[in-house]
C-alpha cells in the first residue's frame, strides 16, 4: 500500500512538472495504458513476491494523474460550460468509488476473489477506450 501511495504522489508530481497543459487526454491515454499493463501484470501474472513492488509502484504512478487530468480535460473540452463539466466529473468520483468496490464484492461472492480482481484491469481498459475515443473525436 505504501508503494502504491508513493507512486500516486510521484505520478502527480511528474505530470505537474513535465506534463503539457494543452492535451491532458493524451497523458490520460498513456497513464491508462500503463495502468492496464501494470494491473494486468499484477493480477494475472504469477510474480515472485520480490517483484510485486514494481507493478504496484507503476500502477500508482499511472493512476495518480488520471483524476486531476480528467477534471482538466472536461474543463478544456467544454469551455462554454467548464464548471458544469468539471462538476459532473467530480460527482462521478464517489459513484465510481462506491460502484467498483461493490462490484468486486458481488463478483467475489458469486465466483472468487481472483476473478473479481479482473474488474480492476477491466476498469483501466474502459478508461483507455474512453480516452482514445475522446481524443479521436476532438480531432
Amino acid at each position: 500500500l505504501a508503494l502504491y501511495l508513493v507512486g500516486l504522489a510521484v505520478g502527480r508530481i511528474v505530470v505537474g512538472a513535465f506534463g503539457g497543459r494543452s492535451r491532458p487526454v493524451r497523458i490520460i491515454i498513456v497513464a491508462a495504458a500503463l495502468a492496464l499493463a501494470s494491473s494486468s501484470l499484477l493480477f494475472f501474472a504469477p510474480l515472485p513476491p520480490a517483484a510485486l513492488p514494481v507493478p504496484l509502484f507503476v500502477l500508482g504512478v499511472a493512476a495518480g494523474p488520471m483524476l486531476p487530468l480528467a477534471i482538466a480535460a472536461a474543463g478544456l473540452r467544454y469551455r462554454h460550460a467548464a464548471g458544469a463539466a468539471m462538476g459532473i466529473v467530480k460527482v462521478a468520483i464517489p459513484v465510481g468509488g462506491a460502484a467498483i468496490p461493490g462490484l468486486v464484492g458481488l463478483v467475489s461472492d458469486a465466483a472468487s476473489f481472483a476473478i473479481a480482481l479482473s474488474i480492476l484491469p477491466a476498469a483501466a481498459l474502459l478508461v483507455l477506450a474512453v480516452a482514445v475515443c475522446a481524443e479521436v473525436v476532438a480531432r
